[in-house]
């Protein structure tokens, strides 16, 4: 297995000071984008905070720490994995 190694995540950015608003609509856009991708398979994130959203030096967002909290069934049930 390879993992990517990130160093930022967005707490750590904060603690700098206020990111600029085209910064922010970007980081936002890609959370989101994963989000959905990770919604759409079923499956639902269990921990999204500051800590949890990491930054490339590309500036690209990806989520991180994906504990699973729940998952949709077939019959459209959410089972919860607490």
């Amino acid at each position: 297995m390879i993992l990517e190694f990130i160093e930022d995540n967005l707490q750590q950015l904060l603690a700098h000071g206020r990111l600029e608003q085209k910064r922010t609509q970007d980081m936002l856009h890609d959370a989101l984008s994963g989000l959905k991708v990770i919604h759409a398979a079923g499956f639902i994130h269990a921990n999204i905070s500051p800590a949890t959203l990491l930054v490339t030096p590309a500036k690209e967002t990806k989520l991180a720490e994906l504990r699973i909290s729940g998952v949709r069934t077939d019959a459209g049930t959410l089972e919860l994995h607490l």
